[in-house]
C-alpha cells in the first residue's frame, strides 16, 4: 500500500517552485523577450520619442498639476491643462496601437506560462507553449470576467465579502487550464478545494504576496531613487531631459526583471499548492 504523501508546508512549495522556475527559466526568458520585452522596448521608444519632441511644451507644468494626473514610471505627468501640438499626434497614435498590442501579448504570455507550468518538458519551445495557452484564449478571458462580475458587488457592498471569494476562486485558473474544465466547473471545485482550508489558502497567499511586493520593491530600489531626483528637479521648475530618459530606462529595465521574476515563480507557487491541496482533500466526518 502506498505511503499517503506528506502535506507540504509553504517553504516546501516555494523551494519547489523556485527549482521549476530555475529549470524554465531559459524557456521563460525567451517567451517574455517576445511577448513582453520587445513590445515594451518599443513603446519606451515611443515614449521617450513623445517627449524629445515636446520641446518648448515640457515644462515643469507638464509634470505637476491639480488637474488630471497619472503616473508613468513613478513621474506624476498632468493633463489638465495640456496642450499637445497636432505634429505629435501620429506618435501618440502609434503608442495607441502599440500599447494595445502590448496588452493582448501580455495576455497571452500570462496564458502561456499557465500552460508551462502544467506541461514541462525538456524540448518545449516558445511557440509550444504559445499554442498551448492560446487554447485557453476565451475560456481564460471568459473566467476572468465571470469573477470580477461576481466579486464587484462583494466588494461594493463589503470588502471582507469580497476577500473571501478571491481566495475562493484563487485556484478557477489552475484547474481551468489543469485539468481542461469549463469556467463555472473550475469556480465550484476551486470553492470546495478551499472550503474547509481558507485560512491556510488566505496564508499562503498573504505570504507569498508580502514576499513579491517586497522582492519588486527592492529590484526597483535605483529606478525609485531616479525619479525622486526627477520629481525634486521638477518642483524646483528644472526639467532635465537626460535625468527623465535615464529614470525610463531604469524603470523599464527593473520593470522587466521584477516582472520575468515575481510572475512566472508566482505561477508556479500557485499550480504546486492548487496540486499539493487537491493530493491531500479535507475527510469530512459525517
Amino acid at each position: 500500500m502506498a505511503k499517503k504523501e506528506m502535506r507540504k508546508d509553504f517553504g516546501n512549495i516555494l523551494d519547489e517552485s523556485w527549482n521549476e522556475y530555475k529549470k524554465n527559466f531559459k524557456l521563460i526568458f525567451k517567451a517574455y523577450t517576445f511577448l513582453y520585452i520587445i513590445p515594451s522596448l518599443i513603446f519606451l521608444l515611443i515614449v521617450i520619442m513623445f517627449f524629445t519632441n515636446m520641446g518648448d511644451g515640457l515644462t515643469p507644468d507638464f509634470f505637476k498639476g491639480k488637474n488630471l494626473v497619472v503616473t508613468y514610471n513613478n513621474l506624476p505627468i498632468n493633463l489638465g491643462n495640456l496642450n499637445i501640438d497636432s505634429s505629435l499626434y501620429p506618435i501618440i497614435g502609434i503608442g495607441a496601437v502599440v500599447l494595445l498590442v502590448m496588452i493582448v501579448l501580455s495576455y497571452i504570455l500570462y496564458l502561456s506560462l499557465f500552460y508551462l507550468a502544467f506541461n514541462q518538458k525538456k524540448d518545449m519551445t516558445v511557440g509550444n507553449i504559445v499554442s498551448g495557452g492560446l487554447k485557453y484564449f476565451w475560456p481564460f478571458l471568459g473566467l476572468f470576467i465571470l469573477i470580477v462580475l461576481a466579486l464587484i458587488p462583494l466588494f461594493i457592498l463589503l470588502i471582507i465579502p469580497g476577500i473571501i471569494f478571491v481566495i475562493y476562486w484563487i485556484f478557477a485558473p489552475f484547474i481551468l487550464v489543469g485539468e481542461n474544465q469549463r469556467i463555472t466547473e473550475s469556480m465550484r471545485k476551486s470553492f470546495h478545494l478551499v472550503r474547509y482550508r481558507w485560512w491556510r489558502t488566505f496564508g499562503y497567499f498573504l505570504l507569498f504576496f508580502i514576499i513579491g511586493i517586497l522582492a519588486s520593491l527592492i529590484i526597483s530600489l535605483p529606478a525609485s531613487a531616479l525619479a525622486m531626483i526627477f520629481k525634486s528637479a521638477v518642483s524646483k521648475g528644472v526639467v532635465d531631459m537626460s535625468l527623465l530618459t535615464w529614470t525610463l530606462i531604469a524603470s523599464f529595465i527593473l520593470g522587466i526583471i521584477s516582472k520575468i521574476i515575481v510572475t512566472p515563480l508566482g505561477i508556479f507557487f500557485y499550480k504546486n499548492f492548487y496540486l499539493e491541496m487537491k493530493k491531500n482533500p479535507i475527510k469530512i466526518r459525517r
